[in-house]
């Protein structure tokens, strides 16, 4: 009887006919090789499967599970389980159909998984255009106290998970599948499209996380991603999720583990609050790029009047909705906000106009 592979690796997908034979490349490319690379195929309407199936002719550790019709984001947590239902590995790692991983990612986690004794391993991500260009350092854009996380850090990881959502990306993680199974799987919650959020959220209440500074994925953002489409409803959905959270484990856990209940749960406002702010000024600005002027407006408007004065004393909201004014005067002045985005940040284009591909632009 074979042995099972240390790593089973999930890889969820629907009409990635562009990107998925990079990220196929990347897990082949793999200096570590004791792994099998589930592709669930979400009834692609393009060649996608026809391209996995190209791979499965020369490489018996890939394997193709698609469906009949698409389910859709709402059942992206069903996709999941049925990889997971069907893995044998000890340890999860995803990696979606149009995402990729540096070749040594799964070697150096290896290490990690069997020194840390974490519940889950993550590191540092790229951001990919369209193109598969390198175009930024993910974590270069997190406040500073989120970067203690990324320094080969092993601890709880409850706290920032409910202050941002987003910090870690599961491109880079892999997940202990004992510990999936103790909390039933990856999670759903109702009106949430994404699972990745609720399912560390969950992960983290079972023990340690681990933080490496190592470049451990490729995260690409195009016209079609979901946290770029959807990120108003999706940030909306998360900070449900999060303070929900919080009560639930508010006296036993969260207040325990940083003096002042009080404080943290100020921040927390105060973070999401943010995120709230930026969702809004992110969706004016894809707007834009699409000539969407009027939405483009409204976005911005929503931003500026959004949450309580109360909430607005800090640095962080300040700034976003100080963006979200000049925005709207961009507009009016019919000036594409863009230009002061790339100003600001001494870039040639603004990261979102280089993660939307040249027909959308």
């Amino acid at each position: 009887m074979n042995r099972p592979p240390f790593f089973s690796i999930i890889t969820p997908t629907y009409n990635h006919e562009r990107y998925i034979s990079a990220c196929i490349e990347s897990v082949l490319a793999q200096t570590y090789a004791d792994w099998e690379m589930i592709v669930i195929d979400d009834a692609s309407q393009d060649r996608t499967a026809a391209l996995v199936q190209s791979y499965m002719r020369h490489e018996p550790r890939i394997t193709l599970m698609r469906h009949d019709s698409r389910w859709g984001m709402s059942s992206l947590d069903r996709s999941y389980n049925q990889g997971l239902e069907a893995a044998a590995g000890k340890w999860i790692a995803i990696v979606e159909g149009d995402d990729a991983w540096p070749a040594d990612k799964l070697a150096l986690q290896r290490e990690s998984c069997l020194r840390e004794q974490a519940v889950v391993c993550f590191g540092t991500c790229w951001l990919l255009s369209p193109a598969g260009e390198v175009i930024a350092d993910v974590q270069q854009g997190l406040p500073r106290p989120f970067r203690r996380y990324f320094r080969n850090y092993r601890g709880p990881c409850t706290l920032p998970l409910l202050r941002r959502p987003g910090f870690i990306h599961p491109v880079t993680a892999v997940i202990d599948r004992e510990a999936l199974r103790r909390i039933g799987g990856f999670r759903h919650v109702p009106g949430l499209q994404l699972t990745d959020y609720p399912t560390f959220l969950e992960l983290s209440r079972l023990g340690p996380f681990f933080g490496s500074q190592r470049r451990l994925g490729f995260y690409r953002r195009h016209q079609e991603s979901q946290s770029l489409v959807h990120i108003v409803e999706l940030t909306a959905q998360e900070k449900k999720l999060a303070f929900c959270f919080y009560e639930k484990i508010n006296s036993a856990a969260a207040a325990s583990a940083r003096p002042g209940s009080a404080r943290f749960a100020l921040a927390m406002k105060r973070s999401w609050a943010e995120e709230t702010v930026r969702s809004f000024w992110v969706e004016g600005r894809r707007r834009c790029a699409r000539n969407e002027t009027e939405a483009a407006r409204a976005a911005f408007l929503r931003g500026l009047k959004s949450e309580p004065l109360h909430l607005w004393f800090g640095w962080g909201i300040l700034t976003v909705k100080a963006a979200c004014l000049l925005a709207v005067l961009c507009v009016f002045l019919r000036v594409n906000p863009e230009r002061l985005v790339s100003a600001v940040s001494r870039r040639r284009r603004s990261l979102l106009q280089e993660a939307l591909s040249p027909e959308e632009r």
